[in-house]
């Protein structure tokens, strides 16, 4: 018997829907919990019938409500009795069941975007204490729901004390990565306060494993924002070394955007140093190490495939394109439509700009957006350097 209380409940505005559940019984976290963004939420206990989690969510993703789903969870069920389940569809409509002979005290309280239920407990006032724990609080959704917990168990709890507690909430593209819906699962499965390990586990997670959406931020900002990343960066450390989901890290972008600052920063804070963002501030040591352990390096692209000779050239760093130019780059470079002279014309560099041409560059060759470098100068207002492009030819 899975003796247990628990909480169902979704968060409407952020998409958040989890299952927080604590027990007396080893590795709860592994039966009462379901979860799927997008379309509810499952907890399924006492004398537990573990299909009631995968069908449920079955049932919920064709469109079938709580209530309905409830219904034809327990109907055909000839040991309902002894069952207990709580389910929260994506619309905030929840139900319960408790059967008549799960063991006392048994019960459940449901709400607006929530369902409370509990067997084997104190007494009532645990799942009251969680249904109002939950009502008055605020903030995200998984710390809601572990506040829940700890309100039930300061009121009691489950009877025989404690031994396990588990936090499973579901969101679109919250896994890391942000390639499944699976935000946070963690699982306390054998522990003298299981409640209080899963609070700490939480705020690790936090620290951690930040929201996919949150190191998308970060990336974007590290693009033209040296506050925000500072900020950003002194809360969560971790942010320095994440993906965005194209592909792209903070000091990639600080790269092939010429802030210098931005990237100093993240270097300074533990990012890993790559030769276009090398080349970009003028480490001439270390761009020559990297060539000397792979020579191919000076056909590197950086995020999103800009070649490796736009860095320095955007930064007005020669000495550093010479070098390369002669490790072997190609002034005409192009995997992702950005030439170095697209650059050289996007950042006013007018003498990287005649150097390129000096060295063979195509003075017509157009950007992915399809526009030449001269109207690249021209739109940005770098006059020097659109003198340089039609001193070539270009018009």
């Amino acid at each position: 018997m899975v003796n247990t209380f628990s909480i169902v409940a979704t968060d409407r505005d952020t998409g958040e829907i989890g299952v927080a559940v604590a027990s007396k019984f080893l590795a709860v976290g592994a039966t009462v919990p379901w979860t799927r963004a997008g379309v509810g939420a499952v907890a399924t206990q006492a004398w537990a019938n573990a299909t009631y989690g995968p069908e449920g969510l079955r049932l919920l993703a064709e469109g079938l409500s709580a209530d309905e789903v409830l219904n034809r969870l327990v109907e055909p069920d000839g040991s309902r009795h002894r069952r207990q389940v709580g389910v929260v569809d994506a619309q905030g409509r929840a139900v319960a069941w408790t059967g008549e002979k799960c063991m006392s005290w048994a019960g459940h309280r449901t709400g607006t975007g929530y369902t409370c239920q509990g067997n084997l407990m104190a007494g009532p006032e645990v799942i009251e204490a969680m249904a109002r724990t939950f009502e008055a609080s605020a903030g995200p959704l998984p710390e809601r729901l572990v506040g829940a917990l700890e309100a039930g168990q300061a009121h009691g709890g489950d009877r025989r004390g404690q031994e396990a507690a588990a936090l499973l909430v579901a969101m679109e593209g919250g896994s890391y990565g942000g390639m499944t819906d699976r935000y946070i699962d963690l699982r306390v499965d054998n522990a003298d306060q299981p409640i209080v390990e899963l609070r700490a586990l939480l705020e690790v997670q936090r620290v951690e494993r930040p929201l996919q959406t949150a190191v998308d931020e970060f990336v974007v900002a590290a693009h033209h924002d040296l506050d925000t990343v500072r900020a950003r960066v002194e809360r969560q450390p971790i942010l320095v070394h994440a993906r965005a989901r194209w592909e792209e890290n903070a000091l990639e972008a600080s790269a092939h955007t010429g802030r210098a600052d931005i990237a100093q920063l993240l270097l300074a804070q533990g990012a890993s140093l790559d030769i276009c963002t090398a080349a970009m501030l003028g480490m001439k040591d270390r761009v020559q190490e990297f060539l000397r352990t792979d020579p191919a390096l000076s056909g590197a692209t950086g995020a999103h495939g800009i070649p490796v000779l736009f860095f320095p050239v955007i930064a007005g760093r020669r000495e550093i394109a010479e070098l390369l130019l002669a490790s072997g780059a190609d002034v005409n470079a192009e995997t992702s439509g950005m030439r170095p002279l697209h650059g050289a014309a996007a950042f006013g560099q007018a003498e990287m700009a005649q150097w390129l041409l000096d060295h063979g560059a195509h003075v017509d060759v157009r950007d992915q957006k399809g526009k030449t470098a001269l109207q690249i100068a021209v739109e940005k207002g770098h006059e020097t350097v659109a003198v340089a492009l039609r001193s070539r030819g270009a018009e």
